[in-house]
């Protein structure tokens, strides 16, 4: 899987940010502030960007979660269900 991720996604990622510098003159700026793939788990500049509840259910990002369980309980279901 690691392989393939870096074979796949590091030149997409790259030609992606190509194609936002030459259209986006400020992306330089964005791209020095933000982590490229994993996020920082604080805003790196002391600036307020902490965790939010209220955006969080403002957003509805449970969703997400709600989703991914559906999922797994799916998954978990087929393996026992086709595993007997």
């Amino acid at each position: 899987m690691v392989v393939f991720f870096v074979t796949v996604y590091i030149p997409v990622i790259r030609g992606e940010e190509k194609y936002l510098r030459s259209h986006f003159p400020e992306f330089e700026e964005y791209a020095n502030e933000v982590p490229r793939l994993l996020p920082r788990l604080n805003s790196g500049t002391g600036e307020k960007g902490s965790f939010s509840w209220e955006l969080y259910t403002q957003h509805r990002e449970y969703n997400v979660v709600i989703g991914a369980m559906v999922v797994l309980a799916v998954l978990l279901g087929k393996m026992f269900w086709l595993g007997n």
